[in-house]
């Protein structure tokens, strides 16, 4: 049975989930699944810039860590939109917002602050490919 005040809404298609953190990539996978999704994982921008490169017209979304090694959220995204400039992006972060606002500036750029709740994962998603 689903957790009260999760959104029983369902989804489809495959996300791209990239962090340094497993529980963090585990988390999100298991809601995201459940949700209907299939949900790939990567943890750091190099590694999800290699799993975008080898399908990148399959991902649908990427819940993307802002504070990562090797190559930040920053560089991943600027990657990842000159690959395909249409791509919806949720930023996630443990700080507040106004870390990434700058990069806000746009319909498929959207925040999520860590931890953060299912329901709230989900509400994320749905407005990112709304």
């Amino acid at each position: 049975a689903p957790e009260p005040g999760v959104v029983s809404w369902r989804g489809e298609g495959r996300i791209l989930v990239v962090d340094d953190e497993e529980l963090v990539r585990s988390l999100a996978a298991r809601v995201l699944e459940a949700s209907g999704f299939e949900v790939v994982g990567a943890t750091d921008g190099l590694e999800a810039l290699e799993v975008f490169e080898r399908a990148p017209d399959s991902i649908r979304l990427v819940l993307l860590d802002w504070m990562m090694p090797r190559l930040s959220g920053a560089e991943t995204l600027d990657a990842l939109r000159e690959r395909r400039s249409d791509l919806p992006v949720i930023l996630s972060s443990g700080y507040a917002e106004q870390t990434v606002s700058g990069r806000l500036d746009d319909r498929l750029t959207v925040f999520i602050q860590k931890p953060y709740r299912p329901q709230e994962l989900l509400a994320k998603v749905k407005a990112a490919l709304a």
